[in-house]
């Protein structure tokens, strides 16, 4: 079995929704611009960035040594990072209302059937801004995924995402 475990810096996303008609920025900053946060208490998505990474390879029990630039050198850009609005998966009907919180990230993928590890068969894929998309092992994805999220500080926003917005967000 081979349990790769990756920590890195990360963002998670949160957002709340509102009909494009029914919306009133002047209204939302007035009733929320202290509380916004709490609209919404379920992240919508994690972003993993790879600054500050680290990774572990573990196979069967035994872990494995690198040196220093081997997440560099397993690492490919691909794809554009997605805006705001997609991000948080805003329709044309609705106006979302986005914020976001820094943390750490502790991500862990398990391949079950994987006995010997050969650093070549290792992808670790990036975002446009080097976000972390997807780890594949020869070519597969894990088996099994864990991950958890532990914030370091608080919440950046809100930001009002009308429709047709195509920011995207900084960190």
């Amino acid at each position: 079995m081979l349990t790769i475990s990756f920590q890195a810096g990360g963002v998670e996303h949160y957002a709340a929704f509102y009909p494009v008609g029914e919306f009133d920025e002047k209204k939302f900053i007035e009733d929320h611009s202290d509380d916004y946060y709490e609209l919404s208490d379920e992240n919508i998505n994690l972003d993993i960035g790879c600054w500050g990474s680290e990774i572990t390879v573990n196979v069967n029990g035994k872990e494995l040594q690198f040196d220093d630039n081997f997440i560099e050198s397993r690492s490919v850009s691909q794809g554009k990072k997605a805006n705001s609005r997609q991000i948080v998966g805003a329709d044309d009907e609705n106006i979302a209302v986005y914020w976001m919180h820094d943390g750490t990230t502790f991500l862990e993928l398990t391949w079950n059937e994987v006995d010997d590890f050969e650093e070549s068969k290792l992808r670790i894929s990036y975002l446009e801004g080097e976000v972390f998309d997807c780890m594949t092992y020869d070519g597969k994805e894990a088996d099994d995924i864990h991950y958890e999220f532990a914030a370091t500080g608080g919440f950046n926003g809100p930001e009002i995402l009308f429709p047709g917005d195509a920011s995207v967000p900084e960190w």
